[in-house]
């Protein structure tokens, strides 16, 4: 067979299955004319192309603008000879400029000046090319098909779901720049930005969501979510971990082992205000319902892992989380009374913590802590020591068998990066203090009080802490559930703790006092906080009249 030699202005077509390097997109099939040849020597020789109309016309708009955004070039590319194949012209050069212009006009006009329109064509496709002596790494991409297979995915759910997937990736470019940066489904970044494991939670969230994928399929995608969370790797705990968790609870596919595993990864491995990062309301309740009732955890760790998820929902958006949430809590009939009350004291007082942790958390704050005695100890109770008795031709052959199949690729490691691994480790903080947020502080006062607890002692404790930070937060508390059992409490100790609300109170807490006194005594506490020292206070009153 006569080898074809590639001439400037030919017309090629590019071979299937060669992937753009910044889209991880096939360019099969794609057409163009060859602009220029650069020969580096006998075996090294690249060839320029320019896209035809009918290319560049069918590109996405919101394709050219990522490329554009991200430097990469838009109308063409640069190939090695055997990539391409002669073909036959559908149009001229005229036709490419015209679409060119078009698409300068109406995509990029409002990016602002376009460089590419003033560069030499030449200049931008050998650009792109290193030159240098020392190869390229191999760019990562998420291969859609093949995470569809190892998964299983029936042929009939594939196309929903990707598009599912590439709904997700759009929303993603809306959360973070307030705009469908690249349209609200722009499938030509899949390849490449799935691999990053945050990205991919937003697309995996976008398929969990979805009205029309079965729940076996959602159950596969929230798996491999939560089997990606990796906290010794760069950037590899998708975004939302906590609603694929509480996802599988509410389906009776979560583990107790998986459970603590991916909630581990994430104290680990992303910022601590960043834990429950995606979770909603529907979500924190599934996975409330499954550790409430579940049967083989202890009734200690279920009381730590309230204390610890109640401690995370702090600022203004997890706080709509955690004031629907918590009062479920101290109601929850699944747990003791006392179990609840003590929980609720624990917030009162703001401890370091209550209940027992699961033994993997033990471990780390054992390890963190350098208590290396304490950690042998737990590593025995988990049977981290037991010596299997399997041989490394065992190993060998059983790894031949299985061949591992990774869709998203893992090259974060300290192979590969050892001086960003150690950084990361010489970073990696665990456990510490929480500071209990004020609201679940005010919450845990009014539950004291709904569920029995002595109402002398609750306020005697909550006023004696008058120095603490959250000192009108808990005064409040106080006064919402004094207001809520007012019918139940004697007369004389509610105007005594009324008395002594309007008196020692902090400002804003003495307005619910004020209110209390004027339900149940009267008109009388109307006119004493007309008088309040506080303006604050005083103004409130006045609108009262």
């Amino acid at each position: 067979m006569t080898q074809v030699i590639l001439q400037p202005g030919m017309v090629v077509t590019v071979q299937p299955e060669i992937p753009h390097p910044g889209l991880g997109i096939s360019l099969g099939g794609w057409h163009g004319r060859i602009v220029d040849i650069k020969r580096m020597d006998a075996d090294e020789t690249y060839v320029a192309v320019a896209w035809d109309s009918q290319t560049l016309a069918a590109q996405p708009a919101d394709m050219i603008r990522y490329l554009v955004d991200a430097d990469w070039e838009w109308r063409g590319w640069v190939f090695t000879p055997e990539q391409l194949l002669p073909a036959a012209p559908r149009d001229t050069e005229a036709d490419v400029e015209q679409i060119a212009a078009r698409i300068e006009a109406e995509v990029l006009a409002k990016m602002g000046p376009s460089i590419h329109a003033k560069r030499d064509v030449y200049e931008l496709y050998f650009d792109a090319v290193d030159w240098g002596d020392e190869e390229d790494e191999p760019e990562d991409f998420f291969d859609v098909e093949l995470f569809l297979d190892v998964l299983h995915i029936s042929e009939e759910e594939r196309e929903t779901i990707h598009d599912a997937l590439a709904q997700g990736l759009g929303a993603y470019y809306r959360q973070y720049y307030g705009v469908y940066r690249y349209g609200k489904r722009p499938y030509f970044l899949i390849p490449s930005k799935l691999t990053d494991a945050p990205i991919f939670g937003h697309a995996a969230l976008a398929v969990i969501e979805h009205p029309h994928i079965s729940a076996e399929s959602k159950q596969k995608i929230a798996y491999f979510a939560c089997q990606t969370s990796d906290p010794f790797a760069t950037n590899h705990i998708p975004y939302a971990l906590v609603s694929f968790v509480s996802f599988l609870a509410a389906q009776d596919a979560l583990s107790l082992d998986l459970f603590r595993g991916v909630m581990l990864a994430l104290e680990l491995g992303s910022n601590r205000h960043e834990n429950f990062v995606g979770w909603s309301l529907p979500y924190a309740q599934q996975l409330s319902a499954w550790l409430l009732d579940h049967p083989q955890m202890p009734l200690a760790e279920k009381q730590w892992w309230l204390w610890h998820i109640g401690a995370n929902l702090d600022g203004q958006y997890y706080a709509k989380i955690g004031k629907a949430l918590i009062p479920q809590w101290f109601a929850a009939a699944q747990l003791p009374m006392d179990t609840r009350q003590e929980l609720a004291w624990s917030w009162v007082w703001s401890v370091d913590s209550v209940g027992t942790p699961p033994l993997n958390w033990q471990l780390m704050q054992a390890t963190f802590s350098g208590d290396a005695e304490a950690a042998e100890a737990i590593a025995q109770a988990m049977e981290l020591n037991t010596q299997m008795d399997v041989s490394e031709e065992e190993i060998l052959a059983d790894l031949e068998k299985t061949p591992h199949i990774a869709p998203m690729p893992d090259h974060h490691g300290p192979g590969n990066d050892p001086v960003g691994f150690l950084r990361m480790l010489m970073s990696m903080r665990f456990g510490g203090f929480f500071r209990i947020p004020a609201y679940i502080r005010s919450l845990a006062v009014v539950a004291l009080l709904t569920m029995g607890e002595d109402v002398e002692l609750v306020a005697e404790e909550v006023f004696a802490l008058q120095s603490d930070s959250d000192a009108a937060f808990l005064q409040e508390g106080l006064a919402l559930g004094l207001l809520q059992l007012r019918e139940q409490v004697p007369s004389d100790l509610l105007r005594s703790l009324v008395e002594r609300g309007v008196t020692e109170a902090k400002a804003s807490a003495r307005k619910q006092f004020y209110q209390l006194g004027m339900t149940h005594f009267g008109e009388d506490y109307r006119e004493r906080a007309v008088q309040d020292p506080a303006k604050s206070v005083r103004a409130w009153a006045a609108k009262l009249r």
